[in-house]
């Protein structure tokens, strides 16, 4: 099985300081996602994710972190564990898993192996409870415990000596509780939010880049004008720059004219430049990684877009950008677009998720928090095949770690 056979997406586990500390990766094969029929779906997903890593290198799914992957009990106890490097791979035990003897024996040949272990989603009453000594980690679910059955589950983890991480975390109220329980680590949706967005407002910004958002939404760019406002910034020029030249392009020589490099770039380029510079300003305040997943979208929903003759891809890079600047600003997209200037196949996308446009952003949304059952309906829509989705999805993260540091040290 290659990697174009297997869908994979991750999410983002934060430590106290709201740093990635890891990634929680959750995949199918791209069969299974057309037909579910008879699939127990964890089951399903760990050994996909457990044949898919034979093939692909996982590092450029996490960005060289540690890995959660879902074992099932069966998946625990044949050998694919002792395929997957040790040195950054966490094995999070499924609540399906019993406690058997030959399990926990498993467990302590694994963890001798260098592997590290987790208990996902223990709840009250559960039979895993006597692992806690076999184990580094647990996981506990914020929104299917309550607040009596947290404490103890802290409590006991805590006295075995695990490491504890907050899952399912959707709100500032479960947040505040996991960091006053003392939980090392945390996850949910929480945290593609910004956690300061009183009062902040996108004409706050940065005005030149507005104004450069005006200027390259123009049907045709006035190259001189924008010259301009790119110039009366010193650090636009230098960020221009700097993008120009990092080795994504590869240009033979280095570039070094703020015209000539206007004029390289061409239309579409220049106005994904120069909505990469507006998105970083407006979310300089934001969690780094609410950043790279804007960022991340737009350039997976360019290539989507690419793949089918129904998308004008420039179109989709700005859907996906500004799709999570409601997050990023607090206010309702409604609201921000009255400030920026997009054109109105985007702003439809956006809004009303109508369109081609707006079959791309669900694609893309669903594909990130692995709903694969709509990646399925979005791509039959957009005449895609499944398959060709996780290369994809993979160059876009590799987009992404090199896009953002030039244009985040330019935005600052």
């Amino acid at each position: 099985m290659g990697s174009s056979d297997v869908l994979v997406a991750r999410q983002a586990v934060f430590d106290v300081e709201l740093n990635v500390e890891a990634y929680e990766l959750f995949a199918r094969s791209s069969t299974e996602a057309e037909d579910f029929a008879g699939l127990h779906p964890s089951t399903a997903t760990s050994k996909v994710i457990s044949d898919a890593f034979l093939h692909m290198d996982v590092r450029s799914v996490t960005d060289g972190l540690p890995a959660y992957i879902n074992f099932t009990e069966e998946l625990l106890l044949d050998e694919s564990a002792g395929a997957l490097p040790s040195e950054f791979t966490i094995i999070d035990l499924l609540a399906e898993v019993n406690p058997t003897s030959d399990v926990i024996a498993r467990c302590r040949e694994l963890r001798r192996c260098g592997y590290r272990l987790a208990l996902d989603d223990l709840g009250p009453s559960d039979p895993r409870m006597v692992m806690l000594d076999e184990v580094d980690t647990v996981k506990i679910d914020f929104l299917s415990t309550s607040p009596s059955d947290r404490r103890e589950l802290v409590t006991a983890a805590r006295t075995a000596g695990c490491c504890i991480v907050a899952t399912k975390i959707e709100s500032p109220d479960a947040f505040d509780e996991a960091r006053r329980l003392g939980c090392d680590a945390f996850q949910g949706y929480h945290f593609q939010r910004p956690v300061l967005v009183e009062g902040k407002r996108i004409v706050g910004a940065r005005l030149s880049y507005l104004q450069l958002l005006e200027a390259v939404s123009a049907e045709r760019i006035d190259y001189d004008h924008v010259e301009g406002l790119v110039k009366r910034d010193i650090s636009l020029a230098w960020m221009l720059l700097n993008y120009l030249n990092a080795s994504c392009f590869g240009w033979r020589d280095r570039v070094d004219s703020v015209q000539l490099g206007l004029r390289l770039l061409g239309d579409d380029g220049v106005r994904r430049w120069v909505s990469l510079m507006a998105v970083t300003a407006i979310g300089e305040d934001v969690p780094a990684e609410l950043l790279s997943s804007a960022v991340v979208r737009a350039r997976f929903c360019e290539s989507v877009a690419a793949s089918t003759v129904h998308v004008n891809s420039l179109d989709a890079f700005l859907v996906g950008m500004f799709s999570l600047l409601d997050e990023m600003v607090g206010e309702p997209l409604q609201e921000i677009l009255r400030q920026v200037s997009v054109p109105k196949s985007v702003e439809r996308a956006l809004i009303d998720e109508e369109g081609d446009l707006g079959d791309v952003l669900n694609l893309v949304a669903a594909y990130e928090r692995g709903g694969w059952l709509t990646v399925r309906d979005r791509a039959a829509r957009l005449a895609l095949e499944i398959s060709d989705l996780t290369p994809l999805y993979l160059e876009a993260l590799a987009w992404a770690r090199e896009a953002i540091p030039v244009v985040r040290r330019g935005a600052t």
